[in-house]
């Protein structure tokens, strides 16, 4: 049995070739377990679940069709429950992450538009994933990444 109750809030703004962007959600998920005879354990934070997360962008598109954005993704302490070595409850987490993303883009003519970046521009290192135990290592996520493409839309 899952709960979850949280506030989730925004903000954006456009002027002129300026951009900005905001959000944040709270999340406070609980779960209820079952003891094994028959009942439920008390109330505790859900396993996997982030306690917030958020982002930001700032960006800007100037007249010649060149645009160039930052954007912050973030989240909060996540929970395991699991055994330690004498097989009694043990709580692994993972720490509180934020990466930044740098983009840059040129509209090449009509709808088409080439674009080039950098993820996790600070070369964070983080994970957002468990290890199978409590003594297992948890998946790193990658570290600093180039990326680029183009797209059209019609």
């Amino acid at each position: 049995e899952v709960t979850t109750r949280g506030i989730e809030g925004g903000l954006a703004a456009r002027r002129g070739w300026f951009r900005a962007d905001a959000n944040v959600t709270t999340i406070a998920s609980f779960e209820r377990v079952p003891d094994g005879l028959g009942g439920l354990l008390p109330e505790r934070r859900a396993a996997h679940v982030p306690t917030w997360t958020g982002g930001a962008l700032v960006g800007a598109e100037l007249p010649t069709g060149t645009g160039a954005s930052l954007a912050l993704r973030a989240g909060g302490t996540r929970r395991m429950y699991t055994t330690d070595a004498a097989f009694q409850p043990a709580t692994k987490k993972l720490a509180p992450y934020g990466v930044l993303t740098l983009r840059v883009s040129q509209k090449l003519f009509g709808h088409a538009e080439a674009y080039a970046g950098v993820e996790n521009l600070a070369d964070a290192k983080y994970a957002t994933h468990f290890g199978n135990t409590l003594f297992d290592r948890d998946y790193p996520a990658p570290g600093r990444s180039l990326f680029g493409g183009a797209s059209v839309r019609w």
